[in-house]
């Protein structure tokens, strides 16, 4: 998980329960939370999801032993391995503006076994670009090679970027370096 200005890009699981506190409401690939009417945080995912409110995956742990009746999310996609989901959990309520996150081309590889893959997200607050490397073998150091998408090239194994001031300023960059911060956003959403 990286934590980011604004909230925090995950790769993602295909279904997780919600807190009951939580009512869902499921806008495309968003999900925006509320508890009591009041606006909470949104979800936003990479492929389609879905909020499952009946049968046996729509129950909650709070603690050992105890099960409540909750909600999951749920997201699917169907690709040929290795692919990449990922979510992006904003970090303040953002009531009915969307945020989006969506999949980038990633058009200089890394070599097997890595998988190089990049990420668009905006919201009312932010627009960021986040570049991950993951290796099937839990590799921790990064890739040690140039890859990336998008009009971005690191050897990092994360990095992340914030649109600010007209301009692309790194906001955090793991195991690597950013040898070129100019996006190309909008021609890259694959």
């Amino acid at each position: 998980m990286l934590s980011v200005a604004g909230g925090w890009c995950a790769p993602t699981s295909p279904a997780g329960p919600c807190h009951p506190m939580w009512s869902t409401a499921v806008r495309g690939r968003q999900i925006a939370l509320s508890d009591a009417g009041l606006p909470g945080p949104a979800l936003a995912f990479t492929s389609p999801v879905e909020a499952i409110t009946d049968g046996p995956l729509a129950l909650y742990a709070p603690e050992y032993g105890r099960i409540e009746p909750s909600c999951t999310l749920r997201a699917v996609e169907r690709q040929r391995a290795p692919f990449a989901m990922a979510a992006f959990i904003s970090g303040v309520p953002v009531g009915q503006a969307a945020v989006t996150i969506r999949s980038l081309i990633v058009d200089q590889a890394l070599p097997e076994p890595w998988l190089g893959c990049a990420f668009s997200i905006r919201s009312p607050y932010r627009e960021l670009l986040v570049c991950v490397a993951a290796s099937p073998d839990g590799r921790t150091a990064g890739p040690n090679r140039t890859w990336g998408g998008a009009g971005v090239r690191t050897n990092a194994r994360a990095l992340a970027l914030l649109h600010a001031n007209g301009d692309w300023h790194p906001l955090a960059c793991v195991d690597g370096l950013l040898s070129s911060p100019s996006p190309v956003v909008a021609t890259a959403i694959s």
